[in-house]
């Protein structure tokens, strides 16, 4: 059997513990609810999750994915001085520093 490895903040870890002390039936939702300050049905959909992926279930979907809003790497270190110099110089009136 091999140790399987998850990587949880601290409030990920604090919310584990009490929607798994609901899961195992010693907490009940609305008291979970309200150490969590969120609804009884936002802590119930969780605790269905909790039962069936373990704590595996409760971590972030989002972790770990890109990005939307990533430049190309190219694209990105040129950015800055052909926006300057194209639009912002002419339209505002500012004139590059000599070297």
């Amino acid at each position: 059997m091999t140790t399987e490895w998850i990587t949880m903040t601290t409030c990920e870890l604090d919310r584990f513990k009490v929607i798994h002390d609901m899961a195992d039936g010693a907490l009940m939702p609305w008291r979970a609810a309200e150490q969590l300050e969120l609804r009884v049905r936002q802590v119930e959909r969780p605790g269905l999750r909790c039962r069936r992926e373990s704590p595996a279930g409760l971590i972030s979907r989002k972790r770990a994915r890109p990005s939307n809003y990533q430049l190309t790497p190219g694209f990105a270190s040129a950015l800055p001085t052909k926006f300057v110099c194209s639009k912002c110089l002419p339209r505002f009136s500012v004139r590059k520093m000599p070297r």
